[in-house]
């Protein structure tokens, strides 16, 4: 009878050695796997920083164009009052105030104007911060009744709370609701603070009627 010799009964794996084998083999599969998650997570929160800082600076360009082509122009507002073409909300000079209307004025070099010849060249504009987002409002027409179309549009979301202010002639002010027809003035800037969910601030500051 012939039989094995001890080279190749010796030739494999013993237990032990298997099993070292698959503790090292598991420990570099986790090890892989956590940096492959903190990876993905790494991209998420770049795309997730990448679409706000693209957010934050469209709803800038939007408020910058509107109050650059600000005019002096009397608007009658949904409730039939009139007399007022720029009015800023004290109520929301508290953080968290919500549905709170934070401007309404009148600009001019509405877009709409250069297609349809029936569309005016001024529209009334409302900003308001609604429901924890800053929302801008334009209306179909400057005296805008509450049968007028209106155009909402969110510029940011996930605003815990906002306050603004008023540069007029120098000083700092917190409203402007005495502002109405007679008198020919703008404000010469106005200022929009945001405090996001996340507890980010953002700070911008805008200047008024300066276009054209």
């Amino acid at each position: 009878m012939i039989y094995p010799s001890n080279k190749f009964r010796d030739s494999g794996f013993s237990l032990v050695e298997m099993l070292v084998a698959l503790s090292i083999f598991s420990v570099l599969s986790l090890i892989g796997l956590v940096v492959l998650r903190n990876f993905v997570d790494g991209q998420f929160a770049l795309q997730q920083a990448d679409t706000r800082i693209s957010q934050i600076q469209l709803a800038s360009n939007i408020v910058r164009d509107d109050l650059a082509n600000a005019v002096i122009r009397p608007a009658r507002g949904i409730l039939g009052e009139s007399g007022r073409y720029f009015d800023g909300g004290v109520q929301s000079a508290i953080f968290g105030a919500d549905d709170a209307l934070l401007l309404r004025f009148v600009r001019s070099g509405h877009a709409a104007s250069s297609f349809d010849l029936n569309t005016p060249n001024i529209q009334t504009l409302n900003y308001a911060f609604e429901n924890n987002n800053f929302v801008r409002r334009s209306y179909a027409r400057p005296d805008a009744t509450d049968t007028t179309p209106v155009l909402s549009q969110t510029l940011l979301d996930q605003v815990k709370g906002m306050a603004i202010r008023f540069r007029v002639q120098g000083n700092w002010v917190d409203g402007l609701q005495s502002i109405v027809g007679s008198r020919q003035s703008l404000p010469e800037f106005v200022e929009l603070q945001f405090v996001f969910m996340n507890g980010e601030k953002l700070t911008r500051v805008f200047s008024v009627g300066i276009s054209g």
